[in-house]
């Protein structure tokens, strides 16, 4: 009987010790909870909070307490359409705002763009807790389905305009400011990644080169000044720069993960030792083209003496090879879709799979004393110039691609130079053979651009 009652008395101690434990237990929960309710700032208000924000608007939200340290986080939700069937709701949680100012009493960030309409949550995120600040409505910040196409008055620009960003409509040539830059900025070189909606180049601020994006959605800068940019190019889903390291060596980045996604550690960049007598600046002229068949660099050097030299970086060998100079007034590197198989088919893998065309590189050789301009397809077997396959009396300037998986409706652009001042843009039709004027119009641009 005694060893049934000490048993006994063992249990009731033992429940009694775990009754004091849960009850513990809730009391800390229950105090846990009373210090997670504890709001970090008070007076929360948010100026106009009712209206529906476009992306890049400044949303000001007031309170009293932020500290230096707090940072803002945005759940981002939005409607999806009906033939979803298991998801209601889109959504981008925690996403960082855009802090352009910031006091003891205010916090000023750009509304988020990229998204649909959305509802947007505004977090204050301190030390690893969060407190809801309040709801804001955000107009559709999306990249257009269609490519657009953008001018770029910068220092190149024969023109007393203010450098900046248009838009040009593609129906019309009608002209709509995008960017004003302030005095002392100067934007070159200019690429995109399309479904972007960010234009990248060189952006030169008060004397300090920057490697940029322009946010065509929030309408904002994005750079950093740790490379000594020379240009820049696009391999579709990547931005490559070429960069100096000295006066004789360039490397080459993939800067998109810089702006567009945290990544992981990458290999050491390739290091490309320059012939004698050129120097990084003459790689400056214009962007590049991306052979990824021949993980390959396709760039135009200017040698300061009325020719240009065709110049290829070789990401796979480190190696740099530099051709015959041309004589002529403009050396544009450009790119172009073919029938896979036919004329060209040096070029580019697929650009989906099983597709019938492929991408293709070659330069746009302009001459002097109205020799007009060609285009000519590069064959990388014999590091040659293929014969024209379309010619026109003007100097170019600059040039684009529009391509959307249709041989069909590819079309060329290009920025030509008059002699009536102001330059023309025209397009060409690789399958019609078909120049065609944008407009009459003269324009001030030194490099047009089709982005989305």
């Amino acid at each position: 009987m005694r060893y049934y009652s000490l048993y006994y008395c063992k249990m009731r101690y033992f429940y009694f010790f775990l009754m004091i434990m849960c009850a513990l237990f809730v009391f800390i929960g229950c105090d846990d909870e009373n210090e997670k309710e504890l709001p970090f700032v008070t007076n929360v208000s948010i100026a106009d909070a009712d209206k529906i924000f476009r992306p890049g608007d400044a949303v000001v939200v007031k309170a009293e307490g932020f500290l230096e340290s707090d940072d803002i986080r945005l759940n981002i939700k939005w409607i999806l359409s009906e033939e979803s069937s298991f998801l209601k709701e889109g959504y981008a949680i925690g996403e960082c705002a855009v802090v352009i100012e910031r006091s003891s009493t205010s916090i000023r960030f750009l509304a988020p763009g990229h998204y649909p309409a959305s509802r947007v949550e505004i977090l204050l995120h301190r030390q690893g807790k969060t407190m809801l600040l309040g709801e804001i409505s955000v107009a559709d910040g999306q990249s257009p389905e269609e490519l657009q196409l953008y001018g770029i008055i910068n220092s190149r620009s024969n023109t007393s305009k203010p450098y900046g960003i248009d838009h040009i409509d593609l129906k019309t040539g009608a002209v709509t400011e995008i960017k004003h830059f302030t005095e002392g900025e100067d934007f070159s070189l200019i690429t995109n990644i399309p479904g972007s909606w960010k234009l990248c180049g060189l952006l030169k601020r008060d004397s300090k080169s920057f490697t940029a994006f322009y946010d065509l959605s929030m309408n904002y800068w994005q750079y950093e000044e740790s490379l000594r940019p020379v240009t820049f190019c696009t391999t579709g889903n990547e931005v490559l720069v070429a960069y100096q390291i000295d006066d004789e060596t360039l490397s080459v980045r993939n800067i998109s993960g810089t702006f567009f996604s945290r990544t992981l550690p990458s290999p050491p960049p390739p290091l490309f030792k320059l012939p004698e007598g050129i120097k990084p600046e003459a790689l400056s002229l214009y962007p590049g083209i991306f052979l990824r068949k021949e993980n390959a660099i396709l760039l135009s050097a200017d040698n300061r003496d009325g020719t240009f030299s065709p110049l290829i970086l070789s990401l796979s060998t480190q190696c740099v090879s530099v051709c015959p100079s041309v004589k002529a007034k403009a050396l544009i590197p450009f790119g172009m879709a073919v029938q896979k198989g036919g004329k060209g088919s040096i070029s580019q893998s697929a650009i989906r799979k099983n597709d019938e065309f492929e991408y293709v590189a070659g330069y746009v050789v302009s001459g002097e004393n109205g020799e007009g301009t060609k285009l000519c397809l590069w064959n990388m077997h014999t590091m040659k110039m293929e014969a024209p396959f379309a010619v026109f009396p003007n100097l170019a300037r600059s040039v684009s691609t529009s391509f959307m998986g249709d041989l069909k409706t590819q079309k060329i652009y290009f920025l030509f130079d008059t002699n009536r001042g102001g330059r023309l843009i025209y397009t060409y039709a690789p399958d019609t053979k078909e120049w065609n004027a944008l407009s009459n119009i003269g324009f001030p641009y030194s490099e047009i651009v089709l982005a989305r």
